[in-house]
């Protein structure tokens, strides 16, 4: 649905008498797109029914297929300008990235179960701190990215998850070790902000 509602809309800017039943037809393909996004992510979520086995191969399973696929596309559609529709390219874009996080939390989880990846199932502490190292990563690219192209939307984005992976470790991982690994956690936190402060400081100056 999604990439034939490009399609159509890609071909309404080049038909003359067909405009707008390619547009008509591209509207509705997106919003079947939407319903369908929509449905996978609450009545037919891994998390909740077990439809993904937590024994797949990482990376190459169903969770690629129903999440990083349609990621692709979208980031592809806003960069190469595939859309003409009246959808404004943030939202595109949001949408994208909004996927793309969901699939990056759900093989996490994936890789570190061994029965079933439903929210049913303890979380260990070694998928906890996966999040919290994944949530860093992706924070400071965004940031880095945002003050590098001068992109502020981009770079408070980045900031905003960096926060949401610090109050992370202080309220919920820490919570859960005791003595050496607590301060291993906090020594480790201390020292990713404080290199990511003194990153953006020098590409600030430069």
């Amino acid at each position: 649905a999604l990439v034939m509602g490009l399609v159509y809309s890609y071909r309404s800017q080049f038909a003359q008498q067909l405009t707008l039943v390619y547009q008509a037809y591209s509207y509705l393909l997106w919003g079947v797109f939407a319903l369908l996004t929509v449905w996978l992510n609450s009545v037919e979520s891994p998390l909740i029914t077990n439809i993904v086995s937590a024994q797949a191969m990482p990376v190459f399973n169903m969770l690629s297929l129903g999440w990083l696929l349609p990621t692709c596309i979208l980031i592809a559609a806003v960069v190469r300008r595939w859309n003409t529709l009246r959808v404004h390219r943030l939202a595109v874009a949001c949408l994208g990235f909004a996927l793309a996080a969901i699939w990056l939390g759900m093989s996490i989880r994936q890789f570190w179960q061994t029965t079933s990846m439903t929210l049913f199932q303890p979380t260990s502490m070694a998928e906890l701190f996966s999040y919290s190292v994944a949530g860093l990563m992706v924070g400071g690219a965004l940031t880095w990215r945002g003050v590098t192209h001068k992109a502020m939307m981009m770079q408070r984005i980045g900031l905003i998850i960096l926060a949401f992976v610090a109050l992370k470790v202080f309220l919920w991982d820490v919570s859960s070790l005791d003595g050496f690994w607590r301060a291993i956690s906090f020594l480790g936190l201390g020292a990713s902000l404080i290199a990511l402060g003194w990153l953006f400081q020098k590409l600030h100056r430069s």
